[in-house]
């Protein structure tokens, strides 16, 4: 039986068809020559034809979610700035040694905690990005609720009104980037006709 195969050169074209009578003997062969860019093997010409348009599909579709996601990167490396720039962790050290010193132990914890758990919430000094207040609370064994009663508590010392409003906007922004486009291999593959034969 004749087998059918190609696939893709370095500038993304297909290499012109190949055929082959025994399939693994064919597969070891052109698999050695896909190197990463992967290959495709049929049965029928017309077989062959049509997983091509379909992994040109995938391609284009891999080609935008990329663009997408470096996009929404970028976007969310400037909200970082943009709130390092109001929330300067300096001032956050400043701020919490200038409060009354601590009666115990059990308040002098408490102080340390709070001050990583905004660390933690607004991505600053080497915590580097943003997190939820579930994933902050998460860590912490506390819950959503209470993480936001001590960012809130501490915003207001800190901020004023204005510049708070600014700050949980700038979250929201962030997070709906962190939303991240859907895996375009997962959404064609719902929506496949054929049985693809295709290694990557």
């Amino acid at each position: 039986m004749l087998y059918y195969a190609t696939y893709r050169l370095k500038e993304g074209k297909w290499k012109p068809t190949l055929t082959f009578e025994n399939k693994r003997k064919g597969r070891r062969t052109i698999k050695s020559c896909a190197e990463e860019k992967g290959y495709i093997i049929a049965k029928t010409e017309e077989e062959l034809k049509r997983k091509k348009r379909w992994e040109d599909i995938f391609e284009a579709h891999r080609r935008e979610h990329n663009k997408k996601l470096e996009a929404s990167m970028r976007r969310q490396k400037e909200i970082i700035k943009a709130l390092r720039q109001i929330l300067n962790i300096k001032e956050i050290e400043k701020m919490f040694s200038a409060l009354p010193e601590a009666k115990d132990g059990g308040e002098a914890y408490k102080r340390g905690r709070d001050k990583e758990i905004l660390e933690l919430r607004f991505g600053l000094g080497d915590k580097w990005y943003p997190r939820t207040l579930e994933t902050v609370g998460h860590s912490r064994d506390l819950s959503g609720g209470t993480i936001s009663q001590i960012e809130q508590k501490y915003l207001k010392k800190l901020l004023p009104p204005e510049e708070v409003k600014k700050v949980k906007y700038l979250l929201r922004k962030y997070f709906l980037e962190e939303s991240k486009p859907p895996d375009p291999d997962r959404y064609l593959l719902k929506h496949k006709t054929f049985e693809r034969e295709v290694l990557i």
